[in-house]
């Protein structure tokens, strides 16, 4: 009986470090790329399926960039480096909605999919009020330091092309560069 319980809890353990960032504890960067094709293929299919527009739930992708982490890193050390990524994690984790996906995109790059939204304004709002209170962290341990962050943003029903899936996240891409 121990063995079957000890099985299952590795077993578990073991899937969530398989989709989790080691440092900030947020969805990585497959799990995210499956997620999202997962919802590119679930409004395609919605969309096939059913002509009524009004019932259509779309999604929209945000990619946030600390635009000066290498200088964090250099300037203060990866520890304080590594505190600012664990402090934005939070950050977002706590500012977007319990639905919405977040994860360590790469380095010091968060990506966000709004779940389920046709308001591409509601997004806009939210992101304005994320990127305030990170723009707002102005130290760590006790140290001054300003963030300068990249903010891009894609929206299905605007921004998708159909030949490609991952259109949306190129469009935020674009917009950080």
């Amino acid at each position: 009986m121990r063995n079957k319980q000890l099985k299952k809890l590795f077993e578990e353990s073991s899937h969530f470090f398989a989709t989790r960032d080691q440092l900030t504890g947020l969805y990585n960067r497959l799990f995210f790329d499956e997620y999202y094709l997962a919802e590119v293929n679930r409004v395609l299919n919605f969309i096939n399926n059913n002509p009524n527009e009004e019932e259509r739930q779309f999604f929209a992708v945000s990619l946030l960039e600390i635009a000066n982490l290498a200088t964090i890193n250099r300037q203060f050390g990866r520890a304080t480096g590594d505190k600012v990524l664990k402090q934005l994690a939070d950050n977002l984790n706590k500012l977007t909605f319990s639905r919405d996906i977040v994860s360590r995109y790469a380095g010091g790059k968060f990506a966000i999919i709004f779940i389920n939204t046709n308001q591409s304004q509601e997004v806009k709002q939210k992101l304005e009020q994320i990127k305030a209170k990170l723009l707002a962290i102005n130290n760590i341990d006790g140290r001054p330091l300003t963030l300068q962050l990249k903010l891009g943003s894609a929206f299905f029903e605007e921004d998708f092309i159909a030949d490609d899936n991952f259109s949306l996240l190129a469009a935020c891409e674009a917009q950080i560069k």
